[in-house]
């Protein structure tokens, strides 16, 4: 549950599209490999429970292009 909670609360924004499935897919690799990284230096590595929350670091990516400069 903790993992589960972590998501929630770091993607508040997101856990509707999580949990609706609507997601968009991945363009911005770059962006969701630092995320992925930034995770696992900050949190725990991902494994295959928390795999599941992968859609949370597509959601962010994606949602930042529409954001002037936050990508930078």
């Amino acid at each position: 549950m903790a993992v589960d909670s972590r998501f929630e609360s770091i993607f508040p924004t997101h856990v509707e599209a999580v949990k609706g499935n609507t997601t968009p897919l991945p363009t911005d690799f770059e962006c969701y490999r630092k995320l992925v990284d930034a995770y696992e230096t900050s949190c725990e590595k991902m494994d295959d429970y928390s795999m599941k929350y992968m859609k949370y670091f597509v959601a962010e990516c994606e949602g930042m292009k529409s954001i002037p400069g936050a990508s930078d």
